[in-house]
């Protein structure tokens, strides 16, 4: 039997990875979380925090940055330690933020030629979404590249996931959406949405992630331009997605919440809206 998804997944990171145990007995069990992969966090870290939230009955889902991998056997003593101490039962593969790859993998595409999945043993791979684009790379080479994963990954017997970068247009969210399903690409699409912050905040994240927030933007979602220290709205948004993709009967979409503040920030909202 297949069990039902769960409605939303969540990220972390090693240093805060604690703060889940304010909202785990909250969520549905085996609910997904993300282990970012930082360039100031250590592999020991990554690895105590797939542990940490594996014993809290969640799924561990390690973030591999193809250019933060110095080596194969820095790729191989990582995967090898996540699978060994956590159990993982899934990857997310990405290119990550150096411009110059710190190793021999310049993008998630050559992680998968690696061969690292012959040898990690896990269920599902988690690849990355752009509904508003990237900003070294075109749109054409993005959706080239989704197809050659999903191709390699079903001839392979993967299970598939697409988690998306954050975003914030929603007109552009939808149409990518429907872009991805025209093409026959079916695999579930977590959707990246932000919790509850300061539109400061959302300013900051949008700019490191190379997201384009506009003012018209922060004024259609009721996030307030005037003054950067107030609370950004961003229920009107999510809101929005989730009406919008029911109205259009797009099945198989879920949502990424990315807890910019810190999950036990967000503990009512995680509650109310699951």
């Amino acid at each position: 039997m297949t069990l039902p998804l769960p409605k939303f997944s969540l990220e972390t990171t090693g240093k805060s990875v604690q703060e889940l145990s304010t909202v785990a007995d909250l969520l549905p069990p085996h609910t997904p979380v993300n282990i970012a992969f930082l360039g100031n966090e250590t592999h020991q870290q990554r690895i105590q925090a797939a542990v940490t939230i594996k014993a809290l009955g969640l799924e561990p889902t390690p973030i591999l940055s193809s250019r933060r991998i110095t080596s194969k056997a820095d790729l191989d003593y990582l995967v090898g330690e996540l699978k060994y101490r956590a159990d993982i039962k899934r990857l997310m593969f990405v290119g990550g933020d150096p411009v110059v790859p710190e190793g021999p993998y310049e993008n998630s595409l050559a992680l998968f030629e690696s061969n690292i999945l012959k040898t990690c043993d896990v269920e599902t791979i988690v690849i990355a979404g752009y509904p508003e684009g990237h900003p070294h790379i075109t749109s054409d080479q993005l959706m080239a590249a989704l197809k050659w994963k999903i191709a390699f990954l079903r001839k392979n017997h993967y299970k598939i996931e697409i988690t998306t970068q954050l975003a914030f247009c929603t007109t552009r969210i939808i149409k990518w959406v429907q872009d991805i399903r025209a093409v026959g690409i079916m695999e579930p699409i977590r959707i990246g949405v932000p919790c509850p912050t300061k539109v400061k905040t959302i300013r900051y994240f949008a700019n490191l992630f190379g997201v384009p927030i506009t003012a018209d933007a922060l004024a259609h979602y009721e996030m307030d331009i005037a003054d950067e220290q107030l609370d950004a709205k961003t229920d009107s948004l999510f809101l929005e997605l989730a009406q919008q993709i029911e109205r259009l009967g797009i099945k198989n979409i879920y949502f990424h919440l990315y807890t910019l503040d810190g999950v036990s920030k967000n503990t009512s909202w995680i509650q109310n809206h699951l």
